[in-house]
């Protein structure tokens, strides 16, 4: 989870990396038009953060090569089976 928070602030605290990260998204026509941010104070959120992390992951992966920015986590398959299974989980909690 802390690599998802991670990677979400990185996008969507500059304003450059959010319009450049939401400008293909509006292209190709999606339905949603960015990533929600994570807030500690509300669990429900967690499971939203990561469905919509989940949704954009291949478009998140595509931006970070872009800006330069590897994590080791995201190619490593054990992780995302792990990084899945959290997603999963959380779906049917909420």
């Amino acid at each position: 989870m802390s690599l998802v928070i991670r990677v979400i602030n990185f996008i969507v605290a500059r304003a450059s990396n959010d319009r450049q990260f939401k400008t293909p998204l509006d292209e190709v026509g999606s339905n949603y038009h960015g990533l929600i941010v994570y807030s500690k104070a509300r669990w429900l959120s967690k499971g939203k953060v990561l469905s919509r992390f989940v949704t954009y992951l291949n478009e998140i992966r595509t931006f970070l090569e872009m800006k330069g920015i590897v994590h080791r986590e995201q190619a490593e398959t054990e992780w995302l089976f792990m990084f899945y299974y959290l997603v999963d989980m959380t779906e049917h909690l909420n």
